[in-house]
């Protein structure tokens, strides 16, 4: 009998599904990375690109661009503190 194998949907009532949500983190998300790569330094630019957009590890970056393995880490820490604070004053507006 089919009435046997449904699920029971009760709990199902209160789940509200909102595609502008989802939409809307989108969009946040794309302007703190444009306001980001605005504020970013060279050496940051080639961090955010290159290890979060093109997905190349710390030793490929290293050796595209010779330098140390120190410097590409702080390339990565000066752009994530950066980051938090622009992510920062987004959240309070």
């Amino acid at each position: 009998m089919r009435t046997q194998s449904q699920v029971n949907l009760e709990h199902a009532l209160p789940i509200t599904i909102d595609p502008m949500t989802e939409q809307e983190t989108h969009w946040q998300l794309t302007a703190l990375l444009t306001e980001l790569l605005v504020q970013c330094r060279p050496g940051e630019r080639i961090y955010l690109t290159e290890f979060f957009f093109e997905e190349q590890t710390v030793s490929s970056i290293m050796r595209r661009h010779q330098v140390s393995r120190r410097t590409v880490y702080n390339w990565r820490a000066s752009l994530l503190v950066k980051a938090h604070k622009l992510y920062q004053q987004q959240t309070t507006n």
